[in-house]
């Protein structure tokens, strides 16, 4: 990623942006979703503070390990996609976690939704995975391939998360000061704006510099807004209350009986069945017996 001086600047904020969020998180009170995040955070934050020292002192690993500055390019180019592979998939995790504690109460849509949530992440994984066929002459090209793709996946998901929360936040009892709207909120925001680069860098190489400037600038931005909603005192969610006629009580009640079968009813026979069933049958052939002799 090249960048201006100004644009390394924001991207130290970045890193000390991240440090904090994980702090907030950590002293947050441990609730199920928010372990996914502090997961997140923590990975986040080693793999930025390790970049960051690599980025700063490649000159020195260079001088010291006596290689070229492509070989520490390599280095850095392959660390920097196996972090974003990796923070991708807790990404994953730490959004089906959110999802899960949004539908909470709704068992039977938030298990359906789970499943779909899944099916998502399998679909992210062929998809991106078919950009290794795409015609390359470089490892790297086909690694930044999967990667933009896996980038790009992981994308729609966190905007259609977002999307949901602002249309079913109060049905679900919560409302826009809740840290997980906090959260999709931020995720959204930096989603939204890897689409514009991703978009505009393959028509304009000449404005990836600057898009790369903007694009750290917002990043800041974004953790500022989840920090401020990881500061601000978090409200009581509120009791979800729905009449039996309400569209979405029946729906939860259609998607908790999916997937199960009929009851069936276990009817005990009694011990000499067998032995009553056999005694008739003797009987039936003596009387056809000495009906055919009493004939002959």
């Amino acid at each position: 990623m090249r960048l201006s001086p100004l644009g390394n600047t924001a991207y130290c904020f970045e890193v000390a942006m991240w440090c904090v969020l994980f702090l907030l998180c950590y002293r947050s009170r441990p609730t199920s979703h928010l372990r996914a995040v502090q997961v997140f955070l923590a990975f986040r934050v080693i793999s930025e503070i390790l970049l960051l020292a690599f980025y700063e002192s490649h000159h020195v690993i260079e001088r010291a390990a006596g290689v070229s500055p492509s070989t520490t390019y390599n280095w850095y180019f392959y660390s920097c996609w196996a972090a974003d592979f990796i923070g991708a998939a807790l990404l994953f995790f730490m959004l089906q976690s959110i999802f899960r504690y949004a539908l909470t109460p709704l068992p039977g849509i938030s298990q359906l939704g789970i499943q779909a949530f899944r099916w998502a992440g399998v679909v992210s994984i062929i998809v991106s995975a078919s950009a290794f066929f795409t015609p390359a002459t470089q490892t790297s090209l086909h690694v930044s391939a999967i990667g933009t793709q896996l980038m790009r996946c992981m994308g729609i998901v966190e905007l259609c998360l977002l999307a949901f929360f602002v249309m079913t936040l109060h049905k679900l009892g919560l409302n826009f000061r809740s840290r997980i709207f906090g959260i999709s909120l931020a995720t959204g925001i930096m989603a939204t704006m890897d689409f514009i680069v991703s978009a505009v860098a393959t028509r304009r190489p000449d404005l990836v510099v600057p898009l790369n400037n903007v694009q750290e600038f917002v990043i800041v931005f974004a953790l500022g807004t989840w920090a401020t909603y990881m500061l601000v005192p978090e409200p009581a969610r509120k009791p979800v209350a729905m009449s039996s006629t309400s569209p979405l009580a029946k729906w939860n009640e259609i998607a908790k009986a999916l997937g199960h079968g009929p009851a069936y009813i276990a009817v005990n026979q009694p011990a000499n069945a067998s032995f009553l069933q056999d005694v008739e049958k003797v009987v039936e052939r003596v009387k056809a017996r000495n009906s055919f002799n009493a004939a002959g």
